[in-house]
């Protein structure tokens, strides 16, 4: 047990030390063969491996403070070779309450309708939502349909009184805000000391 106990002391230093350094100084240093490069990989791989479940384990104690908070929690989605909708229901203060699979597509589109959007919002008894769907493409920028569906899908909402948040769209290392109409780039986030 304290063998287990020093070893998570270790990792703790270790991740605090790397998160000092910019991003592109540790993503340089990936391409030398070195301890700390192999720290560096085996920093990642725990990230990979834990931050996501982590994420999605505090969903419903998160509140949404970015579209960074909504890319964690549905992360599964990036690993998806069709795209998938879901709703991330919210109360008043932007708590998540839920989270919702509304319809699974084909590679490069999704239909989505109004009813089945708001059906899980309402179940939930939201005060708004986040409509989330990923493009497996890797390209987060969004269609002519993608902005078609998100104008639909928020005068549904003014209409039944539950606002339409944001629409995000996935994809590894990035993800587009059509509340922030850009793409905001997950690799280069900078950190929060910064």
């Amino acid at each position: 047990m304290e063998e287990n106990a020093a070893i998570m002391e270790a990792v703790a230093e270790t991740i605090l030390a790397l998160a000092k350094h910019s991003a592109d100084s540790l993503l340089k240093e990936l391409a030398v063969e070195s301890e700390t490069s192999n720290v560096i990989r085996a920093t990642i791989t725990l990230m990979e491996k834990f931050y996501p479940t982590y994420m999605r384990f505090r969903a419903h104690m998160n509140k949404i403070t970015g579209p960074e908070v909504v890319y964690w929690a549905c992360h599964d989605m990036l690993n998806l070779d069709r795209e998938v909708i879901k709703v991330v229901s919210v109360g008043p203060k932007l708590n998540i309450v839920g989270i919702d699979m509304i319809t699974m597509g084909i590679l490069d589109c999704s239909i989505c309708h109004p009813r089945e959007v708001y059906r899980a919002a309402i179940t939930r008894s939201a005060a708004g939502i986040v409509l989330v769907h990923n493009h497996p493409s890797g390209d987060c920028e969004p269609s002519e349909a993608d902005r078609q569906m998100t104008a639909k899908i928020r005068e549904a909402g003014e209409i039944i009184g539950i606002k339409m948040i944001d629409h995000i769209i996935l994809s590894k290392g990035s993800l587009f805000s059509f509340k922030e109409d850009s793409v905001i780039d997950m690799v280069e986030m900078p950190a929060e000391n910064e």
